[in-house]
């Protein structure tokens, strides 16, 4: 009688094991996120890239951006072109100038066939962000980055403009491949220069292609010191500096031979502004507690109106939302914190990678700038951290149960930009059709419109030889046919025979007084930028009947030309 109680046990037993195996464990939805989405992620990524092109065609701009900057880089790579080795582009980084100089070679200032390399290289950081980190990152987290980043209708006005970051996107993507590459060489033969030295050389190479792209990611430098120090590889860190020196020597010691006597530091012009209180190169030097306060200041600045700009949720020039600053940084420490608790050693080196580039920015950058194309570059990565933390928070436990309110977050986040994409979408279809048919400023307000018409008249009517003073030189540059213009940025005195004296040394022989306005969305004509015309005013005060009016183009915000008749009755500016 025992013996058939143990057997009926025994069998009770065995059935109830059957009965464990025979029912699968339900899957999560996270689960059966990640399995849909990898057996489909080529296909998606198609979908993707095919949906940003369709975007970028419908927000392409023919133009050049009133921001000054991007006619600024085309004007360097046209003199690279012109004499490669007696130029030297110093207002920072110079790389994308230098690369921008070869189409630029080939084919001219064909402002609409350059538009198109930026175009591809955004297309291409969609790609290479991806490839970097598929497998690294869930599957979810990844897609939902990514298409945000895609169609972001920032990032999608950038990529037809002649700006930096769409090349730095992607350069910095090509730079995290390559050091997340050299964690997993490391993981698997350890810190062994012969073994991993190929590695070490590919992330020094593309350490320092970031660095002469864009002069704040130096501080990647600080990146990768922290991340050896945390993961207690000590031999790294002399190795990573020399795997960088090794490209970073050859290239300052090329410019020291090859552009012999020409300004080639990059951070010299750029340090004039930076190390400065306020807007005046020659001013006073900033105190450590001045840095202290700008990087407070400009952590509120970006993490909060910017980013949430970018996002679509405040509209542009809004002002700073501390709730925003509070709950982005939030956003990041809980990325941070789940990265390095997972040990996902990819997901904690980017978030130091952008960390430490956005410290460095806001410590050095002066509160005025805030320009949210500075954060806007790190965009992916600041949405992979956020997506992170909320999966590792809702992956397992009681929480599993609701993972698809992650679903709510990325919604709400994608509708609100989609909606900003799709209504400047529908703003610059007619101004786009308008270039097509050859209106080129079709676009502009009439400042600008008046501005670059007089400076086109100034290449096809003056002189040669002629030179004029101009406000935005650059941007005369380019719609003066590759005309050089005297850039006039400040009023350095009211001293009128210094002032004449600068011009004169420079040459100059005509001036544009054009009133460019301090907001483009409406006319005010009280309110335009009016160095040139200060400049002017001071001399003529002085010198009365010193310009002699050539030209007027438009009626209202009219751009005019003045010949400049140098007195004779002074041995101050002779």
């Amino acid at each position: 009688m025992a013996q058939k109680k143990v057997v009926s046990r025994s069998v009770d037993k065995l059935q109830k094991s059957k009965t464990m195996v025979d029912v699968p464990k339900s899957r999560s939805f996270f689960e059966w996120m990640e399995d849909f989405l990898s057996k489909n992620a080529n296909i998606l990524l198609g979908i993707i890239l095919a949906f940003s092109v369709l975007l970028c065609g419908l927000l392409f701009d023919f133009k050049i951006s009133i921001g000054h900057d991007d006619a600024l880089y085309l004007e360097g790579s046209w003199r690279y072109a012109q004499n490669f080795f007696g130029y030297f582009y110093s207002a920072n980084a110079p790389l994308y100038v230098i690369l921008m100089s070869l189409p630029i070679k080939l084919f001219g200032l064909n402002l609409g066939l350059l538009k198109l390399f930026s175009v591809f290289f955004f297309l291409a950081a969609i790609c290479i962000t991806y490839i970097t980190f598929k497998n690294r990152v869930p599957y979810l987290v990844l897609f939902f980055g990514l298409i945000i980043f895609a169609t972001n209708h920032f990032y999608i006005s950038y990529a037809s403009l002649t700006y930096t970051e769409c090349f730095f996107a992607l350069v910095q993507s090509i730079f995290l491949n390559a050091f997340f590459k050299l964690i997993d060489t490391i993981n698997t033969n350890g810190n062994a220069i012969n073994k991993n030295w190929k590695h070490w050389l590919w992330m020094g190479f593309w350490m320092w292609v970031i660095i002469t792209t864009r002069s704040v990611a130096t501080f990647s430098i600080f990146a990768v010191i922290v991340y050896f120090i945390v993961e207690k590889q000590w031999k790294a860190i002399p190795y990573s500096v020399i795997a960088l020196a090794i490209f970073w020597g050859p290239w300052e010691l090329a410019k020291k031979v090859l552009w012999k006597g020409i300004q080639t530091n990059q951070y010299a012009s750029q340090g004039k502004t930076l190390t400065v209180v306020g807007q005046n190169p020659a001013g006073e030097v900033e105190t450590i507690s001045g840095y202290i306060i700008r990087f407070f200041e400009n952590t509120e600045i970006y993490l909060s109106a910017r980013l949430w700009e970018i996002l679509g949720f405040l509209p542009e020039n809004s002002p700073n939302v501390r709730s925003l600053t509070i709950f982005t940084i939030l956003a990041i420490l809980v990325g941070l914190f789940f990265a390095f608790k997972n040990k996902n050693k990819a997901m904690f080196f980017t978030i130091l990678y952008y960390g430490a580039l956005l410290s460095g920015t806001f410590i050095m950058l002066q509160t005025f700038w805030g320009q949210a194309r500075l954060v806007m570059v790190y965009l992916p990565f600041i949405l992979f951290t956020a997506f992170y933390g909320i999966y590792a928070i809702l992956e397992k436990g009681a929480l599993r149960y609701i993972q698809p309110i992650i679903f709510l977050f990325f919604f709400i986040l994608f509708v609100k930009g989609m909606d900003t994409t799709f209504e400047k979408a529908i703003k610059n279809r007619p101004i786009v059709s308008k270039n097509l048919k050859g209106d080129k400023l079709a676009g502009y307000t009439p400042d600008y419109i008046n501005y670059f018409k007089m400076s086109e008249y100034c290449a096809d009517s003056l002189p040669k030889e002629s030179m004029v003073a101009v406000r935005k030189a650059p941007m005369s540059f380019i719609y003066g046919k590759g005309k050089d213009f005297w850039a006039v940025y400040s009023v350095p005195t009211n001293n009128a025979d210094t002032l004449l004296m600068e011009w004169k040394k420079g040459n100059v022989s005509h001036v544009i007084l054009s009133p460019i306005r301090t907001d483009p969305s409406y006319y005010n004509p009280e309110s335009y930028v009016n160095t040139v015309h200060r400049y002017v005013a001071t001399i003529e005060q002085t010198y009365p009947g010193t310009f002699q009016l050539v030209k007027t183009i438009g009626d209202q915000e009219a751009s005019t030309l003045y010949k400049i008749n140098y007195p004779v009755d002074t041995t101050k500016v002779e």
